[in-house]
Order: C-alpha cells, then sequence, then structure tokens
C-alpha cells in the first residue's frame, strides 16, 4: 500500500514538473529524494532549470566547463552584467590546482606557465589594474570583478591572457576554453617526481656554511638607560639610576663580547673568544675585575655541556644574552633559569650522571632553541687518534704570578686513551715568589665485552719542587696514585677506586665503592661507602643507600629521592617534587623536603612561565620551613616590543625593587633592523643555478631570484640578482637554509644547505639550484598494419626506463594512447635509454642509446623520437 501511494506521489510530481511552465529546484529535490529519478536525469533536468532561470537574468551563472577538450566542472561561476561576461580567476585556479599565486582583500598576483610570466590585476580604490607580462591591459567597460573574495575578470581581457581559444553557449550553458599556458597538472606532476625520488635518494649532499673569521667586523651593542626603585620595610622609597653598554663583533679573527657600567664609569667583563677553533674546543682571552685590580685569562677547553663537582652534576652552558633557558627532564621543565654573561648554570638534586636532559632556549627575539644535553661518564676516554685539550692560566695580581693548568688526552687505541696533565702552581715565601711544577699521567682502558661495559683508570701525579712550604712539608712529597673501575651489565653498576696520597697532604689514602642497581626503569637504589684515613692514625667512614625514582604522565612529572645514612654522623634526608606543563608556557612545581632525619620540614610552591605572548615573563615562589617563617617572594618581568623592560621583585616582609628603563639591542649595520640579542649574526644568502652540479658557486654560473628562503621563523625572498640578507640569527645554532623555489625547473635535490655561525659575524650561503630538464618523444609506427584501438594496446607494450651513469634505473614508463612518452625531473648528466616491447605479439629487437642532458638557459625540454616497424625500434635522428 506505501509503495503504491508513493508511486501516485511520483506520477504526480512529475505531471506538475511536465505541465507547468514554471517549477523550482525544490520539486527536483524531492524526486531525486524519493528516488523517482535518476542522478544523470537529476543533473540535466536541474540544468535545463538553470537555464531557464539564467535566460536574460544578469548575476551569477553556474556553467558546464570544459578544459583543453575535458570537462572539469559543472558549476563554473560567470558573471553577468548587460551584454558583458566576467570569468571567475580564483574557482579556475582551484579547478586546475593551481598553487603559484598570492590574493588579498583587493589584489591578486599570479605567475603562469613554465616561464612563470607575471600576472598582477588590482581593484584598489576603484582603479582597476591588469598587467600581464610588463603589458599594461585598458578597457573602456569594467574589467575586474570581486565577489565573495573572488576574482572575476572581463571576458575579453581574460581570453588575451588566459586562452587561445573561448567560446560560450548559453543555450547548454556550456563554457569551452582551451589554455594558452601549460595546464599546471604537468608543473605539479614534475614537482610530485621531485618529492618522490628526493625521498628515496640514499645520500644527502649536507652542506654547511659558517661564519667566516674576520679582522673586524662592526657587530652589534645593547644600550640599557633606567631607574631602580627600592624600598625596604624600615624605610621609605630611593632611586638611582643605572645604564650599562655591551658589545659583540669580529675582532682578530675571534669575536669580542665587552661590557660597560656608564655610571660607575667602569669596564665590565671583556673576552675574545674563539669557538670551536679545534674540534669543538674553544679558546677564550679574558679581562675582567677583581676586586680593585683586573686580571688577564686563558681558557682553552673542549666544552661538554656540564661538569661534575664532587657527587654533583651541574649543567653549564652558553647561550645567546639575553635568554631564558628552561631544563628538562623526561620532556617537562624542572628548572629556569635567565642568562648571566652568556651562561646558563643549573645545579638542581634532580641532574644526575648518565642521564639525558634538554635545555629549551627561549632568545629575546622571540625564537626558541633546542640542545640536548648527555651527562654520561666518559672518564674523558677517546676514539683512536683523538685529541682532547685544556689549558687555564690566570693572572694573580697578589703575588705578581700566572699558574696555570694543562691536560691532554689521546686515544692511542679504539680502547686506550693516554692523559697527562701540567701544573704551575704560585706559592708565597717569605724569601719571594716560588713557583711549584707538578704533572700526572692517566691511563684509561674501556672495554665492551658480551653485555659488560667496564672501564679501568690509573692515575699518578707527583710535584717535582723540593723546597718546603711554611709548615715545613717537602713538596717533593706531593704526589699520589689511584685506581678506579667501573662495571656495568644490566640492570648493574658496580665501582670501585682506592687513592693514595704522599707524606706532604694529612690524609694517607681513602677508598670509594658504589653497587648500583635499576629496580624498574624509573625507580633506582645506589649503595654508598667512603673511608679515609690521615697519617695521624685518624679513619673516617661513611656509608649510605640512596633510593630515587621518577614518573612521567603526560604533562606531570613526580620525582623523588632519598638519603639513608649507615652511620650516626650524617642525618637522613627525603624529597619529593612534583612538576606540572599542563598551562600553555606555565610550569608548577610543589617540593616538599625532610632534612636533619625529618627533624626539620621546608615545602615550596613555584610557579614561572616564558614569554607570554611574547609580552612578559614572570616567577612566583611560596616557601614555608619550620626555621624560618612563612616567606613570599613575587617576581615580574616585562619585555615590551624588545624596548622597555620592566623588572619587579617584592616579598611579603615589605621589600621593594623596581627596575624599569630602555633596553634595546641595535646591529650597528643596520640600525632600523629589529633585533633582541647580541649573540647573532648576518647571513647573507646567494641563491644560483649549479649548473655543473658541484654545490659550489663557480665564475660564470647564473643566479636565480625571486626565491623564498625560510630559517626558522624568518622569511625572505631573493632580489632580481639572486641576494637577500638575514639579520639577528642566533648564534652557535645549526639553522637549515629552507628554499621555496616558485619555478618548477628548478631542485634544491639532495643536498641540504645549513649555517651555523659562533660569533657576531656575517655567513655567505650560497644555494645550489639544481636545473631540471624536461625528455619528451613521440614513436612513428612504420609497417604494422593496425586499427586505432589496437594501436592503443601496441603503444602501452612499448616500455621506456631511463638509467644514470651507474646503471641505477631512475624511471620507467610507457607510452600513451598517443604514442607520446614523458620523463621528468631529470639533472644534466649522462643517460642511457632503454625501449623495449613488452607484448607477445611481435619480435622487437630493443633499442639501447647513450644520451647527454645539458643544461642550456630557456630550454628546458629534449626529444627522444622513435621509430617502430616490424623489426626493430629505431631512434630518430632528426625528428
Amino acid at each position: 500500500m506505501k509503495c503504491y501511494i508513493k508511486l501516485l506521489l511520483c506520477l504526480f510530481i512529475i505531471g506538475q514538473i511536465t505541465l507547468a511552465e514554471d517549477y523550482n529546484l525544490e520539486d527536483l529535490n524531492q524526486l531525486r529524494d524519493m528516488g523517482a529519478i535518476s542522478q544523470e536525469d537529476y543533473e540535466l533536468i536541474k540544468k535545463d532549470l538553470d537555464r531557464t532561470n539564467n535566460s536574460g537574468i544578469e548575476g551569477l551563472g553556474l556553467y558546464t566547463l570544459k578544459l583543453n577538450s575535458k570537462t572539469i566542472s559543472s558549476t563554473y561561476p560567470i558573471y553577468t552584467e548587460g551584454e558583458l561576461r566576467y570569468f571567475n580567476i580564483t574557482a579556475l585556479f582551484e579547478l586546475i590546482e593551481f598553487k603559484n599565486y598570492e590574493q588579498s582583500k583587493d589584489k591578486l598576483i599570479a605567475q603562469l606557465g613554465y616561464n612563470l610570466n607575471k600576472l598582477e590585476i588590482k581593484n584598489e580604490n576603484t582603479k582597476e589594474i591588469v598587467i600581464f607580462k610588463d603589458k599594461k591591459y585598458d578597457s573602456k567597460n569594467s574589467m575586474i570583478k570581486i565577489i565573495e573574495n573572488e576574482f572575476y575578470l572581463e571576458e575579453e581581457i581574460f581570453n588575451k591572457i588566459f586562452t587561445s581559444y573561448l567560446e560560450v553557449d548559453e543555450q547548454k550553458l556550456l563554457a569551452e576554453i582551451y589554455l594558452s599556458f601549460t595546464l599546471p597538472s604537468d608543473v605539479l606532476t614534475l614537482l610530485d617526481n621531485k618529492n618522490t625520488k628526493l625521498k628515496k635518494a640514499e645520500e644527502i649532499d649536507e652542506i654547511i656554511y659558517t661564519g667566516e673569521r674576520k679582522l673586524f667586523e662592526l657587530g652589534y651593542t645593547k644600550v640599557y638607560l633606567g631607574k631602580e626603585f627600592t624600598k625596604s620595610k624600615d624605610s621609605d622609597w630611593k632611586s638611582d639610576w643605572k645604564s650599562d653598554l655591551e658589545y659583540q663583533g669580529a675582532l682578530l679573527y675571534g669575536q669580542l663580547t665587552a661590557a660597560y657600567d656608564v655610571k660607575e664609569e667602569k669596564l665590565g667583563l671583556i673576552e675574545l673568544e674563539y669557538s670551536n677553533i679545534y674540534k669543538n674546543h674553544t679558546f677564550e682571552i679574558q679581562n675582567r675585575e677583581i676586586g680593585s685590580d683586573r686580571i688577564w685569562s686563558l681558557n682553552f677547553y673542549k666544552d661538554k655541556g656540564f661538569y661534575e663537582y664532587g657527587q654533583r652534576v651541574i649543567i653549564k652552558e652558553r647561550v645567546p644574552i639575553g635568554s631564558r633557558v628552561e631544563l628538562l627532564y623526561l620532556g617537562t621543565a624542572i628548572a629556569i633559569e635567565n642568562e648571566e654573561n652568556g651562561e646558563v648554570v643549573f645545579e638542581n638534586n634532580i641532574i644526575r650522571s648518565d642521564r639525558t636532559y634538554l635545555l629549551r632556549i627561549y632568545t629575546p627575539d622571540g625564537k626558541i632553541l633546542e640542545k640536548e644535553i648527555n651527562t654520561s661518564r666518559d672518564y674523558n676516554q677517546q676514539q683512536l687518534g683523538e685529541l682532547e685539550y685544556s689549558l687555564f692560566i690566570e693572572e694573580n695580581k697578589i703575588n705578581n704570578t700566572y699558574p696555570m693548568k694543562a691536560n691532554l688526552f689521546y686515544g692511542i687505541t679504539e680502547k686506550i686513551t693516554l692523559g697527562v696533565g701540567y701544573r704551575k702552581e704560585a706559592y708565597l715565601e717569605q724569601s719571594g715568589n716560588k713557583y711549584v711544577d707538578s704533572s700526572d699521567i692517566e691511563l684509561i682502558y674501556g672495554e665492551n665485552f658480551n653485555g659488560y661495559s667496564y672501564t679501568l683508570k690509573s692515575t699518578f701525579g707527583q710535584t717535582w719542587s723540593s723546597f718546603k712550604n711554611n709548615e715545613g712539608k717537602s713538596l717533593n712529597k706531593k704526589n699520589n696514585y689511584s685506581l678506579l673501575g667501573d662495571l656495568k651489565f644490566g640492570d648493574y653498576r658496580f665501582l670501585l677506586g682506592h687513592e693514595r696520597f704522599g707524606e706532604f697532604y694529612d690524609e694517607k689514602h681513602n677508598t670509594e665503592a658504589e653497587i648500583e642497581y635499576s629496580i624498574l626503569k624509573n625507580l633506582r637504589t645506589k649503595y654508598r661507602y667512603d673511608f679515609s684515613k690521615s697519617y695521624e692514625g685518624e679513619s673516617r667512614s661513611e656509608s649510605r643507600i640512596e633510593i630515587n625514582g621518577d614518573y612521567n604522565f603526560k604533562t606531570v612529572l613526580l620525582y623523588f629521592d632519598s638519603y639513608f645514612y649507615l652511620d650516626k654522623e650524617n642525618e637522613d634526608s627525603y624529597s619529593i617534587s612534583l612538576f606540572h606543563n599542563g598551562m600553555t608556557n606555565i610550569t608548577t612545581k610543589l617540593e616538599h623536603r625532610w632534612t636533619e632525619s625529618g627533624k626539620n620540614y621546608e615545602t615550596g610552591l613555584t610557579l614561572f612561565n616564558n614569554n607570554f605572548r611574547g609580552l612578559f615573563d614572570y616567577n612566583i615562589e611560596l616557601k614555608y620551613s619550620k626555621k624560618q617563617k612563612e616567606l613570599v617572594t613575587f617576581g615580574v618581568t616585562l619585555d615590551i616590543d624588545d624596548w622597555f623592560k620592566i623588572d619587579v621583585d617584592a616579598d611579603n616582609k615589605g621589600n621593594r625593587v623596581i627596575n624599569a628603563g630602555i633596553d634595546k639591542v641595535f646591529d650597528l649595520k643596520n640600525l632600523n633592523h629589529k633585533i633582541s640579542d647580541t649573540d647573532v649574526s648576518r647571513i647573507n644568502v646567494t641563491t644560483f643555478i649549479d649548473a655543473n652540479l658541484n654545490n659550489k658557486f663557480d665564475l660564470n654560473e647564473e643566479i636565480l631570484g625571486d626565491v623564498e628562503v625560510e630559517i626558522a621563523q624568518q622569511k625572505i625572498v631573493t632580489n632580481e640578482k639572486g641576494k637577500a640578507t638575514f639579520y639577528g640569527v642566533s648564534n652557535r645554532v645549526v639553522h637549515d637554509l629552507n628554499p621555496k623555489i616558485k619555478n618548477p625547473y628548478y631542485t634544491l635535490g639532495k643536498s641540504v644547505v645549513k649555517a651555523q655561525s659562533y660569533f657576531a659575524t656575517t655567513v655567505e650561503a650560497h644555494i645550489p639550484l639544481k636545473p631540471l630538464v624536461h625528455l619528451t618523444g613521440f614513436a612513428k609506427v612504420q609497417e604494422l598494419d593496425l586499427k586505432s584501438d589496437e594501436l592503443e594496446f601496441f603503444y602501452s607494450d612499448i616500455i621506456i626506463e631511463i638509467k644514470d651513469k651507474y646503471g641505477r634505473s631512475l624511471d620507467l614508463v610507457s607510452l600513451d594512447d598517443t604514442g607520446v612518452f614523458d620523463i621528468s625531473d631529470l639533472m644534466p648528466g649522462k643517460y642511457k635509454i632503454i625501449v623495449a616491447y613488452a607484448g607477445d605479439n611481435y619480435k622487437l629487437t630493443p633499442l639501447e642509446k647513450d644520451i647527454e642532458l645539458s643544461y642550456e638557459k630557456e630550454k628546458v625540454e629534449y626529444n627522444f623520437n622513435l621509430e617502430i616497424t616490424n623489426r626493430e625500434i629505431l631512434y630518430l635522428e632528426n625528428e
């Protein structure tokens, strides 16, 4: 019954539509929804409805669009105004997947075809401008319509720029177009092939440009001019002005850093640094103030990012001046520090040996840099032939001497490292200043065997001076020797060390032992024993058990540690810390610590953030302990537009400190450019056509302009000379130079271009863009009597393979149904072409031919045409 009613209803609606002079889209949709008409019938009737509705009516109409004989849309919008028609450019670009254009509210700029012919369409302040290939178009009629943020172009202008053939059938609502430029799908295919092959590339050509050391180059200066307001509980507000200058720039083939206190008229730290002068070694010359004197020092060392001080591990790293740095463990921020003199130092009970930490560096100009710190104990072991040096000399004004320390470690074999050291210390005697010379020698052996990892270290030290000090002790008895073994296997680690001292020392010998066991991945326990004995017969021992663990879940890190002393001279301590990074840029730290075997209790809550919306940083700290009254401290730092800075510190005791003033960094070679840091460099970029594929900018090679290059968050476009400059690029960080090439016939290929500078100077970076050529051809079939459908099948059995000069297959294609083939994304060079028949109907001798493709300006396409007979496949030389 229901089906009968539905059938009657369908017949009624169809009758109404057939007999009525006007019907609407709602009626038509009803029929389609009830299944009375097919989707195909629906589209035909709807088009008839659109044709009826559009007839003689101005405004938007939807047309079927045939592009190069292929229907690509049945809803292409054309705007009609009187006798004028306007074609939608934005919709056309979307239909043909054309991406090489930029569009704003009143402007559209595109680059068409392989030659990237520039098109500009502007409609600013009712003034219409259309420029194509440097030719300006005019019309007595309106040329441009902008409807719902989509650009329309008048038919006559549209025809001249975009098409070689254009016809519109109003009765059929059909627009037929043949484009005058190459269909962008060819360009997209070329780019897809390029990306696919780059992903498959086995070798990457890494090019790293570094800053050139210069005798002198103007650098950067930081200016601070402000006032400090202070108030204590028992006093009123006081104020005083402050002014500081900092400078950083290239000098004497190194980097000079200098500070000057304008108010006090005093020089601060002056440092000449030669970073990475030899295999990650740094050489520093410093002049700084100690008391009323200024002293000189020299330091040559290999920076590892951390050092051990007794049982503590301290992370120390150079960072850009003005930075704020987070220390992360297991992805969670556990501490935050502000840079001082270009360095940050982290001392934290969570920092331990044999763990991995991450420094997240927030520079003043908004960049975020990251550096991994691995605190593994390596005992200064070196690879075969590898060297590590350290040298430190510092002036001593008290006795006018220059004490020094020097060490050298050398890898004799892959397993054995030899270390030698020299010390020159100053002793002030009644008879005058004397130097004491001493040296030591180390032998380190490291091995991995069947899952066991062990290190053996032996050290011997001797003082060579023979005079006695003021206490009557002879310095030639100032000697020592030690043995240490460190064994790891599975979840266990054993350490045993013993050291003996000469009679110059009070201590005769000491012994240390450790047993460490990882109960779970994040739960560890350690037993440590220390024993020492003096020459007077006194002995001292200490033993303790440590338990520490951590648990990380999403944005929460829970960490605890405890020290249980087995002797009565020391008291136990325990702590538990919780870190939360759940809120954007905000870290919460809640810490509880029990000391003196639980007699004293401390708790603290800390909140800190980084660069809130690019405006300010803050930290809030609340503490409580049994020994101290409740203490609340509050600090805020606001950095407004990298120009004006305010620091506020306060506590609940009534103490207040406010600093406010101008805090600005200037690039002395470009005062108008906005930067916020002096530890930066400039990078001059040149994009060129690497015609000989050697990754070098040779004398006669052409430049390629209009290439967008990106470093971190900075983007610039090279000018017509292929040049552009990045300002304020952070030092000591490897930056990727990512070019975005608009012209599809050039690529970076397998090359990866990077830049790094260790000092404030200018890096010259040349980006080699490899030219790409296009190999195409057709096949002329002779002596084969084939019908058109048979010919299409025959074409599909002709396989063309191209190999490089090493015999590696690069591409495999077949002829299309018109006998044409196309191979894209080829660089200049020598290739082998192999053409064979893969069918069963004929026995055709394959073709093998060596070719050489070269780069020629204005030529990107090479022809390789074929002749196919009933016996063989031939190369057509002149066609």
